[in-house]
């Protein structure tokens, strides 16, 4: 009896397996592609929040309007010329995608860089900091910045704070400049439909996962 109880048990879990495996199967062949979930190394925005809109010059003094974006993914990065660490190193990372990606998939992406410091950031401050980090991408200020006296720039208040950015100026020790950032470095994914997908906090950043997250975001676009 005690045997037979046994090849009993087994001959139900085998058959319990069996049947889990069909419905497995069964139900990925009622998947379509498009109901496939998508899983990304960064925060995922599932709620697909639809991007800020704004305008702001670029490092050539040209007005930049954010509705007139025609790419397949847009990546917001936050900077400010005077930082010397994390935001070189964020720069140099985002080369770093560009030059990873395939010459077509690099031809699909919009790179922004957007300050952090309009009181110093003037166009020309950016434009000298693109030519000197070789960064070919558009620089974003407020058309205002560069004015010490200025207390406040709503327009680039407005854009942190959509893309997740927190900010405070600080007193700067005695022989350093006259105040210093204290931020965080977000860096937000934009797909082509304008929508706000992966955030990525650059404290965390891993450059090749980060890189998956744009394939990722590629590869969808090129199925819309």
């Amino acid at each position: 009896m005690a045997g037979g109880s046994r090849l009993t048990l087994r001959s139900h879990s085998l058959a319990a397996v069996m049947a889990a495996l069909l419905l497995a199967t069964g139900l990925a062949g009622c998947l379509g592609d498009d109901d496939v979930a998508m899983t990304f190394n960064g925060n995922e925005l599932a709620a697909k929040p639809v991007a800020y809109e704004f305008v702001l010059v670029d490092s050539t003094n040209t007005s930049f309007d954010s509705r007139d974006i025609d790419a397949d993914l847009t990546i917001f990065t936050f900077v400010f010329t005077r930082c010397m660490d994390v935001c070189l190193a964020q720069t140099e990372s985002m080369k770093w995608i560009t030059d990873n990606l395939d010459e077509n998939d690099s031809a699909r992406v919009q790179i922004l860089t957007i300050s952090l410091d309009p009181w110093h950031d003037s166009v020309s401050m950016l434009a000298d900091f693109a030519s000197s980090k070789d960064a070919d991408w558009p620089h974003l200020t407020s058309p205002d910045a560069g004015n010490m006296s200025q207390q406040r720039y709503f327009d680039l208040e407005l854009v942190w704070g959509a893309y997740g950015v927190s900010l405070e100026t600080a007193p700067a020790e005695e022989g350093e400049d006259d105040f210093v950032i204290v931020h965080n470095q977000p860096i937000v994914l934009v797909d082509s439909q304008h929508r706000k997908r992966v955030s990525w906090d650059n404290a965390e950043f891993v450059p090749e996962l980060f890189l998956e997250d744009v394939q990722t975001l590629l590869d969808e676009a090129g199925t819309e």
